[in-house]
């Protein structure tokens, strides 16, 4: 993080592979090779993965100390509001796309699967 502040193109870069591992990401959820299933649980687990990250940023100081150091912030929150409603905001984000993802393939895997179950 540091390095990113200090070099722009390094800043651009971090984004980059941001922006890169999202595409490379929502595309196994939306037409990967795994299975529905498979593509339901992957998806399952970034939303694990972002909440656990959420939960660290919301609990924890500012982790970077150059953030903790700007003085002129939104609304006059400290950083470490800052970043606990960006954490809030990041999962809030990540439950409604992610969520739905999970919702639409939980859906077409039972579909798919439902004429194979033995009906009792």
């Amino acid at each position: 993080y540091d390095a990113a502040i200090a070099h722009p193109a390094l800043h651009a870069a971090e984004h980059t592979c941001f922006a890169l591992a999202g595409v490379l990401a929502w595309t196994q959820i939306v037409r990967g090779h795994l299975s529905v299933g498979q593509r339901a649980a992957f998806a399952f687990a970034l939303l694990a993965a972002s909440g656990i990250l959420a939960e660290v940023l919301v609990a924890l100081h500012p982790l970077y100390p150059h953030y903790a150091a700007v003085r002129d912030r939104p609304f006059g929150w400290s950083a470490g509001q800052d970043q606990s409603h960006a954490a809030l905001l990041m999962m809030a984000e990540q439950i409604a796309t992610l969520g739905c993802a999970i919702a639409f393939l939980v859906r077409a895997h039972v579909e798919r699967v439902a004429p194979e179950v033995p009906s009792a």
